[in-house]
Order: C-alpha cells, then structure tokens, then sequence
C-alpha cells in the first residue's frame, strides 16, 4: 500500500518553511517537490495547504500525523540540546541522534543537518514561528 506524506522543514535563519511532499512508494522510491511558504505569511500558507490537500486526493492522514507526532518530539529534543542538556555531546553524535530520532517506521523522514543551529526538521527556534507552523499542520490534519 502506498503512503503519501507530507514532509515540514524549518529553517531558523531565513525563516522559511519548506514543505517537501514526498510519496513513499512501497518499492521505498522517494520522489520529492518542494514549495516554499516565506515571511510567516498565515493567508499564503492557507491557501498552500488547502491546495496541497486537494492535491493529494489519496493522502495519508494517519501518516502525516505520525510524522507531525515524531517532529514534536524532534522540537523537544533540539529544546533540551539548546539548554546545555547535551552541552558535552560531540555535534556528530548529536546530530544522529537527532536523525534517528525522526525515522518512521514507513520509511525514514529525510532531515538535513549542516549544524545543530541549522539543523532542518520542525527544529522551531522561535515560539511564535513554532506556534503559527502547528496550528496550520494542526487545521490541514482535522
């Protein structure tokens, strides 16, 4: 059976959200498109969303929220990574923990790392960013 499910980035220094559709097909075939949402802009990120939905008739709801629950976790993590929680943690360590933090068992979710600052995968470094990304996952998976 073929998932399809929607990929959410973040990126903390141009503050913009890169919504990567990906379709996991079961011969584990990743085909990616990406789009971007800028400026935190809530109408242009309606209007994204909605026409995401319409175009992705048979997409996996269960999936998507599976991916929005491991990203929660992510955010959480990288939170206690920014408190000094992993202050002694060699970067490379940190970041496959990170990694390997955000796998589904559906097929691992991508998640760039050029660094822990810029480290790519609902990683929200301000709450008012974080705040406005959730609520516009949380009204497209209702």
């Amino acid at each position: 059976m073929d998932n399809k499910c929607g990929y959410f980035f973040i990126s903390e220094h141009s503050l913009v959200v890169e919504v990567l559709k990906g379709f996991v097909h079961t011969s584990d075939y990743f085909k990616i498109k990406e789009a971007q949402i800028k400026d935190k802009n809530v109408l242009s990120a309606k209007n994204f969303l909605i026409d995401f939905r319409l175009n992705t008739n048979d997409f996996n709801f269960e999936c998507m929220k599976n991916i929005y629950d491991k990203a929660s976790e992510l955010a959480s993590f990288y939170s206690r990574y920014k408190s000094s929680i992993l202050a002694d943690t060699p970067l490379q360590t940190a970041q496959s923990i990170l990694f390997n933090s955000f796998s589904d068992a559906k097929g691992k979710i991508f998640a760039v790392f050029s660094s822990m600052e810029r480290a790519l995968a609902f990683l929200f470094i301000d709450s008012a960013e974080k705040d406005f990304i959730e609520d516009k996952i949380a009204d497209f998976i209702k």
